[in-house]
């Protein structure tokens, strides 16, 4: 009698348990082990801003052609669920278009910032710091292209950000998944996803983008190793919208390879010549 009940009490407080630190299971913050300053190339500036969650740091990196350029583009970068902002720093110190710049969004317990990361706090940080952007941009800001490009987590990312703003014209999604409920459910089985508190939804928001009357360029990257996000999830995305959404399938390619392997892919749409 007295198993049963002990047993009882285990399995009763395993979905407690699991509800409690789900968003422990879902993001993995980190600080910066060396000096971002440091780090940042010439011209680059950090820009502070508060939210709910207290104070948050970015990097804007402005084109290469040097910092009082107009860029004609803008780039907002998203990382995953482990990955810090200046990640992309390679990325972009390789990247040839001398003319364009660099939006590199950290969530909040992330990097140098506060707080901690939810769907809301990272859409409502994404939001100020575009802000802030625009600010620094001045007057001109609204001749410069915008677009955006998100790794895993960093995708459903970009696309809350996107579908709040039509000005963004290009969208690139790198392992994206369907949703995160679909992915709590592959993980934990479909009666504990009921308990997800973070509900990123892709699905739905390219639903919302696509039936704009002029959507804008999506392209999508998914490795056919990837054992995080399925490929499948990335390839059914691309299939809801074919008009719209260019899949792009690398065949021997895992979840964190996937932007090194496509990154001259990625490049071309970034320029304009794919």
């Amino acid at each position: 009698m007295k198993w049963g009940i002990l047993g009882f009490i285990i399995l009763g407080a395993y979905p407690v348990l699991l509800f409690l630190m789900q968003r422990k299971m879902v993001y993995f913050p980190r600080r910066y082990d060396f000096e971002p300053r440091a780090a940042l190339p010439k011209g680059a500036r950090e820009l502070e801003f508060m939210t709910s969650a207290g104070k948050q740091v970015c990097f804007y990196l402005p084109p290469k052609a040097g910092d009082d350029t107009t860029p004609t583009h803008l780039w907002i970068l998203f990382g995953g669920n482990a990955s810090l902002a200046l990640d992309w720093l390679n990325f972009v110190n390789r990247y040839p278009e001398r003319s364009h710049a660099f939006l590199l969004v950290d969530y909040p317990g992330y990097g140098l910032c506060k707080g901690s990361p939810c769907l809301a706090s990272i859409a409502e940080s994404s939001e100020r710091a575009y802000e802030e952007w625009k600010k620094l941009a001045g007057k001109g800001n609204a001749e410069i292209k915008i677009g955006t490009l998100g790794h895993s987590l960093g995708a459903a990312t970009a696309l809350i950000f996107a579908a709040k703003h039509q000005e963004v014209g290009v969208i690139i999604l790198a392992a994206p998944f369907t949703s995160l409920t679909d992915m709590a459910k592959m993980r934990a089985g479909a009666l504990l996803s009921n308990l997800l508190l973070d509900r990123y939804d892709n699905r739905a928001r390219l639903n919302e983008i696509a039936a704009r009357q002029n959507p804008p360029v999506i392209h999508i990257f998914h490795g056919r190793e990837d054992t995080v996000v399925p490929f499948a999830m990335g390839y059914e995305l691309a299939q809801r919208h074919k008009g719209v959404i260019t899949f792009h399938e690398f065949k021997e390619t895992y979840h964190n390879s996937i932007l090194t392997e496509a990154e001259n892919n990625i490049w071309n749409i970034m320029s304009g010549r794919e």
